[in-house]
């Protein structure tokens, strides 16, 4: 890790450690976490290290490692991958859950580094709007990145916002107005419905700017 000392900051020790990318138990698996933040700390002393993306939310295999040893001491920010199926109110508890087992291993902030949903057109697009606009209601629980897997198209999955020749897809266009639309802004509360047939089951989430 020397090598890289002052050119890599964020170090994610191993990818969805709680299924196959990772052989081990959740013991080994901390054996490798406590090694590798020792190296990464010695060669950088302000690197970031980030607990390996657990494969969904993971809580059973994080709060096994952490268990034991040190290992809540050697991981800056709580990582996780997810490619939430909806309703929305699923994706929002477990998103929640997740802020708070960090706070419990030591006040730590929680990324999301893999969502994405494989699916074209429309469907894509509000996938992606819904994803990151409930992921946004979490920011001041620490919920503080959010990344979309992945920037080009896969014909295995689909996901990317943007075909394998560059043209954009209506995803990529979602994201670019909900950057537009939210820089600056704060989330200020969720409005639900409540008549008709569709009370209490859709919902719309306000946010402020500066001059709103």
């Amino acid at each position: 890790m020397k090598h890289f000392a002052g050119r890599i900051k964020y170090w994610g020790i191993w990818n969805e450690p709680n299924i196959g990318f990772f052989m081990g138990t959740a013991d080994r698996y901390r054996e490798v976490l406590e090694a590798a933040h020792a190296a990464a700390k010695e060669a950088d002393p302000n690197c970031v290290v980030l607990f390996g993306g657990t494969a969904g939310f993971g809580f059973d295999f994080i709060e096994e490692v952490c268990s034991k040893g040190n290992a809540r001491k050697c991981f800056d920010i709580l990582n996780v991958h997810d490619y939430p199926p909806f309703p929305e109110g699923n994706y929002y508890l477990e998103l929640r859950d997740a802020t708070r087992l960090a706070r419990r291993l030591g006040k730590k902030e929680v990324w999301v580094t893999e969502t994405g949903r494989g699916a074209f057109g429309d469907q894509q697009a509000a996938f992606l709007a819904r994803a990151f606009l409930i992921s946004l209601t979490l920011r001041n629980k620490g919920v503080n990145r959010v990344f979309w897997y992945q920037m080009f198209y896969d014909p295995r999955e689909a996901m990317g916002l943007l075909f394998e020749n560059g043209r954009r897809r209506r995803s990529f266009y979602a994201y670019k107005t909900l950057t537009h639309l939210l820089e600056g802004a704060r989330w200020a509360g969720t409005a639900r419905t409540r008549g008709g047939p569709a009370k209490g089951r859709v919902f719309a989430l306000r946010y402020r700017t500066r001059n709103s």
